[in-house]
């Protein structure tokens, strides 16, 4: 009787042995969750500059013998093409021509007066336009020539591709005592028009 006992008490102690260790198991199973992949995110900001488009090009034909001219060939607001004759003077080699394709933006009433103001007499815009920007002294690490950056006009969704054609050495601003700013020239390839307003981004690696 007592061996029958103990065998219960042995057999009943085993069963509950292997049903903890059972239940340690099942447990275990539920606490263990995958660690999470972390990718890693590059951080990138923009800095956003107001630009106008210019003319790429501006020529400005002065006069040298105003009884030398003949004849003015274009008019005010005329597109012309490169190597067009403008002005036709007394002496063939002394005649003005475009040096590039553009539009005629001023001509002078008279010759003789243009000369006597020392204005210029004829002012041609090149078709080609630029976007001009000032950028200050402590940005110009963000960009250098042939940057290409989003040019987008103001109060507008459109935007296009731009390239810096140009950083100036010298600011605009040498004689202040403040923070020196410097002209950057981004050439664009659009129809936008002379003095359009538009914004420039560059984008700054978050890190910096």
């Amino acid at each position: 009787m007592k061996k029958f006992f103990y065998m219960t008490l042995i057999s009943v102690g085993v069963i509950l042995t292997i049903s903890s260790v059972l239940n340690l198991i099942e447990g275990s199973k539920t606490t263990i969750k995958p660690k999470p992949v972390v990718e890693e995110v590059e951080l990138t900001e923009e800095i956003i500059y107001s630009g106008k488009v210019l003319p790429k090009f501006t020529g400005n034909f002065f006069v040298t013998n105003a009884l030398e001219v003949k004849d003015v060939l274009v008019n005010k607001g005329e597109l012309v093409k490169e190597g067009q004759l403008l002005i036709k003077t007394k002496y063939r080699k002394n005649n003005y021509y475009a040096p590039y394709d553009g539009i005629i933006h001023y001509i002078g009433e008279d010759a003789k007066a243009a000369k006597l103001s020392a204005n210029p007499f004829l002012i041609l815009l090149s078709v080609e336009k630029i976007v001009m920007i000032e950028v200050a002294e402590y940005e110009l690490k963000y960009l250098q020539r042939g940057d290409v950056l989003r040019v987008e006009k103001s109060n507008s969704d459109h935007s296009i591709e731009g390239v810096i054609s140009d950083i100036s050495l010298l600011p605009v601003n040498i004689k202040s005592l403040d923070t020196s700013y410097y002209e950057t020239s981004i050439d664009i390839t659009t129809e936008y028009y002379y003095g359009s307003s538009v914004l420039v981004y560059v984008r700054v690696d978050g890190n910096d």
